[in-house]
């Protein structure tokens, strides 16, 4: 059976060694407490060979080679009585500053397992603890996966918000380009009817001018009754006033030159009303040559 000694001599009073108590501990109830844990649990000997496991498979079995001298060391201590002794398959690597351990089990298959060791020195011995990493690589997967997911699902969403901002954009483009062709079409239009509004004025200016001329020719006839009067009238005073002042008499003469007046003023209102109807409204004044004027008369 497995277990650890205490010995202690015992003496008589003169110190003389008188015999040996001897205490072994089964290691068996250590180990059980062991085994409900999420990892493993071995101790080796100062030969490196494992005496206490949570596997079974090994137990009795070194972590460094079975040297002739080795065997004959463990031989002469008889440790192990006649427990057959072996050799583990044992690989440490270290990754991003973590060691690993792959291991054989019991059944001889590999595992790879996150290890840490703390040698006891006075006992000469190594406790090693090891944690499966096959489910610590399957959360490592699992959570990678998760990111990949999250970040696809993250590209996802900010294509869709670059993709939803590019249509926004085209719309707004679009709209954008409507509202400009709009405004142009009734900036287009506004100019039309802003032309068309100008031709009506000057139309409607051209028809109460024409009105204007159409009607002083209906009224010539009549004006020229009303200036022929007062020409012939004038024509009778100037003839009368000669022969008053043949006769010396310059107080009629004089009477007659004023009916002369008065009427020369009537024509010169009726010339004055003419030309009022005839000029256009609002017409500026402005130079004449009147050398042209004169050769047109």
């Amino acid at each position: 059976m497995r277990g650890y000694y205490f010995a202690s001599p015992v003496r008589d009073g003169a110190g003389r060694v008188q015999g040996v108590l001897a205490l072994k501990i089964g290691v068996d109830g250590i180990e059980a407490g062991w085994l409900a844990r999420d990892y493993r649990i071995l101790v080796t000997d100062p030969e490196g060979v494992v005496f206490m496991s949570t596997d079974p498979g090994w137990l009795y079995r070194g972590f460094l080679p079975l040297t002739p001298d080795r065997s004959e060391r463990l031989a002469a201590t008889r440790r192990y009585a006649d427990a057959v002794l072996g050799e583990l398959r044992v690989t440490e690597t270290t990754s991003d500053g973590v060691a690993l351990m792959r291991l054989d089990d019991g059944a001889g298959l590999p595992h790879e397992y996150i290890s840490t060791a703390t040698p006891m020195p006075r006992a000469g011995w190594t406790v090693r603890v090891l944690l499966d990493a096959a489910p610590i690589r399957a959360q490592a997967r699992l959570a990678v996966l998760a990111f990949a997911l999250l970040l696809l699902v993250g590209l996802l969403l900010a294509w869709t918000l670059v993709q939803r901002r590019a249509r926004l954009a085209e719309r707004l483009g679009i709209q954008a380009a409507a509202q400009a062709d709009l405004e142009r079409q009734v900036a287009e239009r506004t100019a039309d009817l802003t032309r068309a509004n100008s031709d009506l004025h000057r139309m409607q200016a051209d028809l109460v001018q024409a009105g204007k001329l159409a009607a002083l020719g209906r009224m010539s006839a009549a004006l020229s009754h009303e200036i022929n009067q007062p020409l012939a009238a004038a024509r009778n005073y100037a003839d009368s006033a000669g022969l008053l002042i043949d006769r010396a008499d310059l107080p009629r003469a004089k009477e007659n030159i004023g009916q002369i007046l008065s009427l020369i003023d009537r024509m010169a209102a009726i010339a004055r009303h003419l030309r009022n109807v005839a000029r256009k409204p609002n017409e500026p004044l402005k130079v004449v040559d009147l050398g042209a004027v004169v050769r047109g008369a």
